[in-house]
């Protein structure tokens, strides 16, 4: 807009002007805005005024982005001065000035809490004036503002690079979270304000670089970044040409057992200094020192969600990195062998059970078997049963009774119950497990049986303190047999299991929460001999027994799933087992008027000959190349094993029976018991 000559001259000139209301502007063009006032009369000049204005919004939220160019130019009486580029009115306006933007003239946000965003080397020529409210100037990237810059509250330099201020008004709140923010002035900090810097882990931090005198005063706050720090890291984040004063108050970040940080004064400089202990200081045990030390390999390399899993474990607190050590390590695998060489073990006791049972008990010489039944057989099955038997009629051992047919079908079931207390960085767990199974005996003559057996088992793992749980399914074929005489016998199996795992771990590293799964396959080969004596006492049989199992246990490696960053690779794991059992078992009849009833008590010591390595090799998901191992902790070489039984035949065809099976070692507890009825008709 142009005004003629005239004594006294006004002009306005307008590119955007917007009413009240949220207005939102967006320019990726160019606008010229051009004001001409001239008042001359005789030579002389009189009044005059210009007003340009590229972008004038009125009261309301406004959102003004300029991605173009914005000039604004007044002249009055043939001066030329910048215009006003954007003129927010009254409300929470929100002005940025972006990438590549030119803007020629001031910048005047009114007032509301405003906030004005110049992102990496937008050109400004002209001042910027915050106004009344609550102010922000946001900076990103490098970049220059020669203006004033007036009437904000709030500072803040995000992105790489420098950002050159020419001045700065004093702000209560200044921050700078990456890069460096330079101001070509002194400047003095506010009293009662914040001046704050991120410090990461790479050594890059946030710096105020004053090209004057820096005054120090109000808080300071260091906030650190994501990732693990290396002990010794020091940033400089503030710079002038001298330093004077000091802050009223530090706020650094939170001290831990691996991690604190100091703030140091100099003439020229003030520096804050990472202190980064070795994981090794806070570990307890040996299963806690194993993956300290392979952290301290591995956590400065790490990037992405591990380096951000790294960062939190060495910012945690006491009491909370003693669930973290248990995140990450792999000893529930450990849980899951165990229970698998007792599913093994317990499924060779049931054959034996079934052997034993072909062996010893017997219906009275000469009554002839039941022509019918129904029979819930969970560990034994007895061959035939009737009221009224002395001793000499139960046993008769040198022989297959003449009841007892020469083939036969029979079922058991199987169960048991493990748990192990948690200790020494070992997680405590608890196994019950149940099986079927199903078999085929054949007699060879009077002295010998052999038969065949398929069997299937069940069982669910917990695992202490909620920090997991898992399944175990195992199918197992057998050939079994044994040779007898009425003074001893010699048994013996062979069996091999394919078993299925499943496992589900709850980790938490502070904040971190994730489930890591596991499906993995695996494989049990069994050998099993056992000799036996018989001594007759009166009403009672006293049996002496020995036996050997030799088991090869074999585990494919895997990997875990859905654990960013926490996620293990465990390795292929073979272990073979040679355990020895020497025991006594005890036999006897009574007899009442209401049947008979067969106590049998048993005890055993077990010993375990071949120290086969035991450790799981795993590592992060993230990290293949970097192992650690975990040993079984104190691998108790021996146990004992305990049983009682106690069965009652009635007068007229009923029998039932109870077993309780158990077996101790220092720290594992194994429980099974067992029941029978049996109905003849």
């Amino acid at each position: 807009m142009f005004a003629g000559t005239q004594s006294v001259a006004n002009s306005s000139a307008f590119g955007i002007k917007t009413g009240n209301g949220n207005n939102y502007i967006y320019n990726r063009g160019r606008i010229d805005v051009t004001a001409i006032a001239s008042a001359q009369r005789n030579g002389l000049i009189q009044s005059a005024s210009a007003t340009a204005i590229g972008i004038k919004t009125g009261e309301g939220n406004d959102e003004i982005l300029n991605y173009g160019t914005l000039h604004t130019r007044q002249i009055i009486n043939g001066i030329e001065s910048p215009g006003t580029a954007i003129e927010a009115g009254g409300g929470d306006d929100h002005v940025s000035l972006l990438r590549g933007s030119t803007i020629l003239g001031h910048i005047d946000l009114g007032s509301g809490d405003d906030s004005l965003e110049i992102v990496e080397n937008a050109s400004v020529t002209g001042n910027a004036t915050g106004g009344l409210g609550n102010d922000s100037l946001l900076l990103y990237g490098p970049g220059q503002f020669d203006g004033q810059v007036n009437h904000f509250e709030t500072a803040i330099k995000n992105g790489r690079g420098t950002y050159t201020l020419g001045s700065l008004q004093q702000v209560k709140r200044l921050e700078v979270n990456e890069g460096t923010l330079a101001i070509n002035n002194s400047y003095q900090l506010a009293g009662d304000g914040t001046f704050q810097a991120l410090v990461n882990r790479d050594g890059s931090h946030g710096q105020l670089k004053i090209h004057g005198n820096a005054g120090l005063d109000g808080e300071l706050k260091v906030v650190r970044g994501r990732g693990p720090y290396r002990n010794g890291t020091k940033y400089s984040i503030l710079v002038a040409d001298q330093v004077n004063g000091w802050f009223t108050t530090e706020t650094l970040p939170e001290p831990a057992p691996l991690l604190t940080f100091q703030v140091t004064g100099y003439p020229d400089h003030v520096e804050v200094e990472a202190q980064a202990k070795s994981c090794t200081t806070v570990a307890r045990n040996k299963v806690q020192m194993q993956i300290a030390q392979y952290l301290d390999r591995i956590m400065y390399t790490a990037s992405g969600y591990a380096a951000d899993v790294f960062g939190e474990f060495q910012t945690l607190p006491e009491p909370e990195l003693q669930r973290a050590f248990s995140s990450l390590s792999p000893d529930s695998y450990h849980s899951f062998r165990k229970a698998t060489f007792r599913a093994s073990r317990e499924h060779i006791h049931s054959l034996h059970k079934r052997m034993h049972t072909v062996r010893l008990y017997d219906s009275p010489i000469g009554r002839p078997l039941p022509s019918g039944g129904f029979s819930y057989i969970p560990s034994l099955v007895y061959a035939n049963t009737a009221a009224d038997m002395d001793l000499d009629q139960i046993y008769n051992l040198d022989q297959i009774s003449k009841a007892q047919p020469k083939n036969g079908l029979w079922m058991s079931t199987f169960g048991q119950k493990v748990g192990q207390a948690q200790t020494n960085g070992y997680r405590g767990f608890n196994y019950s497990g149940k099986g079927t199974a199903f078999g085929f005996d054949q007699a060879h003559g009077k002295n010998m049986i052999s038969g065949a057996s398929f069997a299937q088992s069940k069982g669910a793992m917990s695992f202490n303190d909620h920090e997991g749980e898992g399944n175990i399914a195992s199918l197992f074929n057998s050939l079994y047999g044994s040779y007898f005489t009425k003074n001893g016998y010699l048994e013996a199996v062979g069996a091999y299991a394919r078993n299925r795992y499943e496992n589900e771990r709850h980790l938490a590293i502070g904040s971190l929460l994730q489930n890591a799964y596991s499906d993995q396959e695996g494989d049990v080969l069994s050998a099993y001999v056992s000799v036996g004596r018989y001594f007759r006492m009166k009403e009672w049989v006293l049996e002496p027994f020995a036996s050997l199992q030799y088991t090869h246990y074999y585990v494919e490696g895997f990997q875990e799933s859905d654990a960013n960053g926490m996620s293990l690779r465990i390795d292929d794991q073979r272990i073979n087992s040679l355990v020895g059992e020497l025991g006594l078992r005890l036999t006897g009849v009574w007899e009442t008027r209401i049947g008979s009833f067969v106590p049998e008590l048993s005890a055993s010591w077990n010993y375990d000959f071949k120290s086969d390595d035991r450790a799981i090799r795993a590592s992060l998901a993230d990290f293949p190349d970097t192992q650690f191992s975990i040993e079984e902790e104190n691998w108790e070489r021996q146990g004992t094993r305990f049983g009682a039984a106690l069965s009652f035949f009635a007068q007229k065809g009923l029998s039932a029976s109870l077993q309780y099976d158990g077996q101790f070692s220092q720290r594992e507890l194994g429980h099974a018991v067992f029941g029978f009825l049996r109905y003849e008709y």
